[in-house]
């Protein structure tokens, strides 16, 4: 977003604040509502899956 601003020359203290209060809301919209980041992708789980590699 902030390349688009800088891009569009639109990048100043009004653009700022606003991507800060969307932030800000996010965040008070993911507490409220208990959402959780998606975990991170076990490879080492994947592989066991696979089975032995052929060599």
């Amino acid at each position: 977003m902030r390349l688009l601003c800088i891009r569009f020359d639109t990048l100043n203290a009004l653009t700022s604040g606003m991507a800060v209060i969307a932030a800000f809301v996010l965040r008070l919209l993911a507490l409220r509502f208990h959402w959780r980041a998606p975990r991170a992708y076990n490879r080492s789980s994947a592989r066991a899956e696979e089975g032995p590699a052929a060599t």
